[in-house]
């Protein structure tokens, strides 16, 4: 008995305008049907007082009622404009990527690399990466990743680059590897590369919440969905292919190279699934089911490697 009336009450409770214009409407019949001249002047009186009052009422409610609706259509407006903004650097980054790709093809002609090279492909991978920066995020990401890569190499080769048994380089080896790189920054350039979680616009703090009542502005807005940080989660998908790349395009005498792209993202779990997905090793997590206390393994990675 008490839920079935806590649900009547939630059920008048959401909607008390019907409610309010039944009563209203029951009022108006008793005092016609009466028809009594005190509670007559009564009624014009409140009617009076609600006709002065309508207007600014009116004007309340339409601001209670509409904000919704015109923050609704500030945030639509918004992300169309991010679209935008997005889908017209994504045609200047692919431009870029096929003039790179002309520029630094794959070749397998050995002319010793020097530190000039090495300068020259720095700066057309940054100009690239700067190119990215209101594109598609995840080509700009890459572009960065593969620009702080190089960067590292280049400061590493700053007093010459190895070049004995170990260790050695051609120009070829590093276009032929930007090359690969640049095909896949003009693969993510082909798509917007994300879609906003119900277009909802989030408040966040700049600083810590504990400092709110000591510092004033601490707070951004920003729409779900849109990530334009520089964080590499390890498990994506974005470090798995680049880390792929590089074991399909570098040899094993390139690994100042090889660690000059791991300083920036150092975190194993992409080989970890490479070598998963290519059968190389024992998955850190069995999973089964238990046939006469034996476990029949069924592999898998787990997420937090």
């Amino acid at each position: 008995m008490m839920l079935f009336v806590k649900k009547k009450i939630k059920l008048i409770a959401k909607n008390w305008w019907l409610v309010l214009i039944l009563i209203f409407v029951i009022y108006f019949i008793v005092v016609s049907l009466v028809n009594n001249s005190e509670l007559n002047r009564i009624t014009n009186a409140f009617l009076g007082y609600c006709d002065k009052m309508f207007t600014p009422l009116g004007v309340i409610l339409g601001l209670i009622l509409g904000y919704p609706i015109l923050k609704k259509k500030l945030v639509d407006s918004y992300i169309t404009k991010q679209f935008k903004i997005i889908h017209d650097n994504n045609r200047i980054v692919r431009k870029e990527c096929l003039r790179l790709k002309e520029k630094y093809p794959v070749k397998y002609i050995s002319k010793p690399l020097n530190h000039k090279f090495i300068e020259e492909i720095i700066n057309d991978v940054k100009k690239l990466s700067e190119l990215a920066i209101d594109a598609n995020p995840d080509s700009y990401k890459y572009s960065y990743l593969l620009y702080k890569s190089l960067y590292t190499f280049g400061d590493q080769t700053t007093n010459g680059t190895p070049n004995n048994f170990d260790e050695n380089y051609y120009c070829e080896t590093i276009s032929t590897f930007v090359f690969n790189h640049v095909e896949q920054i003009y693969l993510y350039s082909k798509s917007i590369g994300f879609l906003p979680k119900n277009n909802v616009i989030r408040e966040k703090s700049i600083l810590s919440s504990k400092l709110n009542k000591y510092v004033t502005e601490n707070k951004y807005y920003q729409v779900d969905g849109i990530d334009y940080s520089l964080k590499y989660k390890k498990a994506s998908a974005l470090l798995v292919t680049f880390f792929s790349i590089n074991i399909n395009c570098l040899m094993a005498n390139n690994g100042l190279l090889f660690q000059s792209c791991y300083k920036p993202v150092p975190s194993p779990s992409p080989f970890a699934r490479i070598m998963y997905s290519q059968n190389l090793y024992m998955p850190l997590i069995l999973e089964g089911e238990k046939f006469m206390n034996v476990l029949i393994p069924k592999c898998k990675v787990s997420p937090h490697c």
